[in-house]
């Protein structure tokens, strides 16, 4: 199952890290862990953002993706907020299988 995973990033101390030369080396060291399928970086309204689309076997995995995350801001080595999990993404030919199996389910 695909899962989005969005991380916001505030402008400090990330522009610090920029400058430094380190935020290259901090997302790499993310990003090897997590091992996104499609990864955009974007303005997430707060900040620098990461939208992230990771594909896990069950919803359990999750903290597969969100640890990492969380491990390096608590030592300060990546800046954001804390991300809880992530959001299930869904091809449009799952979407018509579901809603096909939740017809055959109602008209029975």
């Amino acid at each position: 199952m695909k899962f989005n995973i969005e991380v916001d990033f505030p402008l400090e101390p990330f522009n610090t890290y920029v400058r430094q030369g380190t935020i290259g080396e901090k997302i790499g060291e993310v990003l090897g862990a997590i091992k996104p399928e499609v990864i955009y970086f974007t303005d997430s309204g707060v900040g620098r953002g990461v939208m992230m689309i990771v594909d896990l076997d069950s919803a359990a995995q999750a903290p597969h993706v969100t640890e990492p995350l969380m491990l390096l801001r608590r030592v300060g080595a990546l800046p954001g907020r804390d991300v809880a999990g992530g959001t299930p993404v869904r091809w449009p030919g799952q979407v018509r299988h579901g809603l096909t199996g939740a017809t055959a389910r109602r008209d029975r």
